[in-house]
């Protein structure tokens, strides 16, 4: 579980440096989205802890946490639209896969989303 929350900040902070969509604001908000399902599908007594339950609630802090990564990782590099759309994509086909290997291809899909 330990592995997991932190696993998926790290891969917040990568994806909120990738563009899925035409600009990192509509990255961080399709982001966010699948974070959240991926969180309540995979660790559901967290989500509920963490959430009541509340996708919207989720969502919103996911967001807030997919943006401040951003910005600090901003720095290093510029958003790229086409390596945020393969983050996504990854994040949307692994929502229902809780593995190490579900982890490890979303942390790869959203490695590069600045360059």
């Amino acid at each position: 579980m330990i592995r997991r929350a932190t696993l998926g900040l790290t891969t917040t902070f990568a994806l909120l440096l990738s563009g899925c969509y035409g600009d990192a604001e509509s990255f961080i908000v399709a982001k966010a989205k699948q974070d959240c399902k991926r969180l309540a599908s995979c660790n559901a007594s967290f989500f509920e802890d963490a959430y009541d339950g509340d996708m919207n609630e989720c969502r919103a802090a996911q967001e807030d946490i997919v943006e401040a990564a951003y910005d600090l990782l901003n720095i290093f590099g510029d958003y790229d639209p086409e390596e945020g759309r393969k983050c996504v994509s990854a994040t949307r086909a692994n929502r229902n896969d809780c593995s190490d290997a579900g982890d490890d291809e979303i942390s790869d899909s959203c490695d590069r989303v600045v360059n």
